[in-house]
């Protein structure tokens, strides 16, 4: 079953589904009931335990308040996870019920569009000239150091800069947004340092040339109150060694 957390992002509903008279509410026919529902949209379980408490109390108060009630309560007991599976998109439902009621949140994710915007070579040069540092758009699998396609022209640019200067020698540091433990984030960003680094040997440049390292939510550029604020965090630095 699940091995690991996953962040999706999507369309959502949730909802706290309770019975006229409490004496009239049965968690095991309702269970029953909704299997049989989520199985006839084509969705399979990954999942069937109880949340780590830590896993819980790592989401922000406000972010936790906002997901109450379809979350349930997830503090004591354990929650199922259902995923359907589609060709542009998937649908995440995580249910959870105790003796008094049940607890539905529904997700359906929203196709993958790139917002990172190319920083090309001679720009990448100049702002290593000015300040030593350059940011690059780097666009990764959510929650993971997998580097998309969609940012190999960002590779291929980084890539012609150290081609064209064989001196320069550049330091890769990983940032993370605030979601999660720091120990998550920190590896995290460590990974996904470590994937970019691999990208520019894999383009030819000598891995003596490079270093990478994660710092996880430190060193935060804006607030992480808002998505644009965290888009910004989440980011990969270039710094000239």
């Amino acid at each position: 079953m699940g091995k690991a957390f996953k962040d999706v992002e999507g369309q959502t509903y949730m909802v706290t589904i309770i019975a006229p008279k409490s004496d009239d509410f049965s968690s095991y026919e309702l269970q029953k009931n909704m299997h049989a529902l989520f199985q006839q949209a084509g969705a399979v379980k990954v999942s069937e335990a109880k949340i780590p408490n830590e896993t819980i109390d790592a989401i922000p108060d406000a972010t936790r308040q906002e997901l109450l009630m379809g979350l349930g309560d997830v503090w004591n007991s354990p929650a199922e996870t259902w995923v359907v599976h589609r060709p542009t998109d998937e649908i995440w439902i995580h249910y959870a019920t105790t003796t008094a009621q049940a607890s539905l949140a529904v997700v359906e994710t929203a196709a993958f569009v790139a917002t990172a915007a190319l920083l090309p070579p001679d720009q990448l040069k100049a702002d290593l000239d000015r300040t030593g540092k350059a940011v690059i758009h780097v666009n990764f699998a959510t929650d993971q150091t997998r580097v998309l396609p969609t940012s190999g022209a960002q590779m291929d640019a980084v890539i012609a800069l150290l081609k064209a200067d064989p001196s320069l020698r550049l330091a890769i540091n990983g940032y993370t947004d605030d979601t999660g433990t720091d120990e998550h984030n920190l590896a995290l960003s460590d990974g996904r340092a470590k994937a970019v680094l691999a990208a520019l040997v894999a383009g030819g440049i000598g891995a003596d040339r490079l270093q990478a390292k994660g710092y996880g939510r430190t060193n935060p550029v804006s607030t992480n109150v808002d998505e644009a604020g965290k888009a910004a965090n989440r980011r990969v630095e270039l710094i000239k060694l």
